[in-house]
């Protein structure tokens, strides 16, 4: 199934861009379901931002361009109106009724707001909303204000739209750890939303009226409807606690289950607006339509108190492939950017499974014959048993949340009976985390700063003692404090880090990134690093090194490709010819371990890699998954 990260509703018709390589722009006829027009987004894969102008045209924003797009509804197209001037990537977008759409964007340090003018066709850079705040996550427009929030540490700024005077609201929340998502302004109310939990002020004083917090029986999922046309004090939501229909009295501040109880979709709302009936025996009501993440639609009548959930003709297309595995079955594991899980069975050249869920899978492991994912956000790990039918919440089912503040599980080992998960820290964190799972004992131990203020992303096992290397960013939103990732040795009996030391390798002088690990052959521990080099910012090095002495007594440095993510290991498979097959520097490299020499398997940047049971080479490109025949 298809599933988008933003949406807008009007004129009839449900707006969204799909998760895909590339990301799809699609009209739909919110009642009947019907596509009324669709087109690829080339160089999008995600979009966040969608919003209705005062013009009845749709704006659209994505994560990789800076690009603003326009569709117009009437004439059936999409047109790009050009790049913004604060960043290329646009988390949100709202609408003035004055005819100007305030754009809030994301970069390292820098997050921007920016306001284009329908009339004139122009933009302005609002500049950085907070000075070394990342992200400007998300805004809204009440009156005659734009409002702005940052985050990965949250800050609410008011922007007059009129004379451009900037103030910072204070708020309980000021100055912590988290992301203001979304505004909006009802009833003299301003609803200020941080992931799922919800601040509602009185919009002339900013007084705190009311904070749901998201462990709260009445916390909501991130969205809120307008007003109902019926009852103007009436907001509705989704309930994220029972997944039922709530309210929200804006003259009462009361929240409670809209009556009698109607159950919805387990599903993220992703936009919501009331739309009145033209045709048929309901002609001149009003009803509220919800877009879900999963384009679902759901019709709500407040007349009959009635949810009727309906899907869409959109249809799924190829998502980028986030993680990527060889299962002990010798089948492929996958996961998606933003959701989905696949099998691919390589004895019969076709997917077993294809599922929509579970959510966005970072790193994938096995033990015991299960396979375990690591999901992103909470550094969810989920257990699932290829023997058994694919039924989410069953199999797979959650396993643990590893707490402790983290976020991406990257990277999975086994041995001695045991599954070893190193992750990455949340959003505006430093200090990632080992965890052990004892399936005999029943057991997960979380051990985070095995070394300081870095992430785990590489592990190797063996004889009692997991081999580890870190990469010194953690969370996105906050910088490193340490300037050299290491490598660890960890002592499974006495749960204890026994070493930490910086692999020396001739010519490399400081390493950011270490891992992948991994045991050749030879006994020796292999690795890559990432890191400075003589005459060189940007250089790879792979290593052997003696496990017992500690000692490099192999290495090669590589001053080709590119660093890419921070977290995410440069991968190491050894072939059953004796080779040793790599994704250093981002590139598909195979060496000989005995003279370190190197062949590139294509010219095409390479991300993801693993090798079939008859030593063929798998590897990604976007949403395609590509095989390399095993040389005769």
């Amino acid at each position: 199934m298809a599933r988008t990260q933003g949406g807008a509703i009007a004129g009839g018709e449900l707006y969204l861009g799909t998760n895909g390589s590339p990301s799809t722009f699609y009209a739909v006829d919110a009642l009947t379901g019907r596509v009324n027009f669709k087109e690829p987004l080339p160089g999008h894969d995600v979009i966040w931002a969608v919003v209705v102008g005062s013009d009845n045209y749709v704006y659209i924003g994505g994560t990789n361009t800076g690009y603003l797009l326009r569709y117009k509804p009437d004439e059936k197209v999409l047109e790009n109106l050009g790049t913004n001037p604060s960043n290329k990537w646009i988390w949100d977008l709202d609408a003035s009724p004055d005819g100007r759409i305030y754009g809030s964007t994301y970069a390292p340090g820098a997050g921007k707001a920016f306001v284009y003018d329908i009339a004139s066709a122009s933009f302005t850079d609002l500049g950085v909303v907070q000075p070394g705040q990342d992200y400007v996550r998300g805004g809204g427009v009440s009156g005659r204000y734009f409002y702005a929030g940052t985050g990965t540490t949250a800050h609410l700024f008011r922007y007059d739209r009129e004379h451009g005077e900037k103030t910072e609201i204070p708020l309980p929340i000021t100055g912590s750890a988290t992301s203001i998502s979304n505004i909006w302004g009802y009833g003299g109310k301003l609803f200020v939303a941080y992931g799922t939990s919800l601040l509602v002020l009185d919009e002339l004083t900013y007084r705190v009226i009311r904070q749901i917090d998201w462990l709260s029986a009445s916390a909501f999922d991130g969205m809120l409807s307008p007003p109902s046309p019926y009852n103007g004090t009436l907001i509705y939501y989704r309930n994220k606690k029972t997944s039922a229909l709530w309210t929200y009295d804006l003259s009462s501040d009361e929240t409670a289950p809209a009556e009698p109880d109607l159950a919805l979709p387990g599903h993220s709302w992703r936009a919501a607006n009331w739309m009145r009936i033209t045709e048929g025996p309901k002609a001149g009501r009003h009803v509220l339509i919800v877009l879900t993440n999963e384009i679902e639609r759901i019709l709500y009548d407040p007349i009959e108190r009635t949810v009727e959930v309906l899907q869409t003709d959109v249809r799924p297309g190829g998502i980028d492939v986030q993680s990527l595995e060889t299962g002990p079955d010798g089948n492929l594991y996958m996961g998606g950017y933003q959701g989905a899980m696949s099998v691919y069975d390589t004895s019969a050249g076709q997917f077993a499974v294809q599922e929509k869920e579970p959510h966005q899978i970072e790193g994938i492991g096995f033990l015991n014959g299960k396979a375990y994912f690591g999901l992103y956000g909470g550094a969810v790990i989920c257990e699932y048993d290829p023997m058994k039918p694919f039924r989410m919440g069953d199999n797979p089912f959650v396993a643990y949340e590893i707490e402790d503040e983290q976020s991406r599980p990257f990277t999975f080992a086994a041995g001695g009976g045991k599954l070893f998960i190193g992750t990455i820290p949340g959003y505006g964190q430093l200090g990632g985390a080992l965890t052990v799972y004892d399936p005999a004992a029943g057991t997960w131990n979380v051990h985070r700063h095995v070394v300081s203020n870095q992430s785990v992303i590489g592990l190797a096992y063996r004889d009692g003692l997991v081999y580890g290397g870190t990469s010194i960013w953690g969370g996105l939103g906050t910088p490193p404090s340490e300037t050299e990732a290491r490598l660890f040795v960890w002592d499974v009996a006495k749960a204890a880090r026994t070493a930490e030391l910086k692999p020396e390798v001739p010519g490399f002088i400081s390493p950011q990134m270490i891992g992948e690990l991994s045991f050749g052959p030879d006994g020796l521990l292999w690795g890559i690093m990432w890191g400075r080099a003589e005459g060189a910012d940007s250089t790879c090095a792979l290593f052997a090194m003696d496990p017992l002495t500690r000692i490099v007594v192999k290495s090669r440095v590589i001053t080709e490709g590119d660093r890419g993510s921070t977290w995410r290991p440069f991968f190491m498979r050894w072939g059953g010819d004796g080779m040793l097959y790599t994704t250093i520097g981002r590139r598909l490299l195979v060496f000989d371990p005995r003279t370190l020499d190197s062949r590139m398997l294509t010219d095409k940047p390479v991300n993801l890699m693993t090798l079939g049971p008859d030593g063929s080479v798998y590897y990604t490109q976007g949403a395609q998954l590509i095989k390399l025949p095993v040389r005769k």
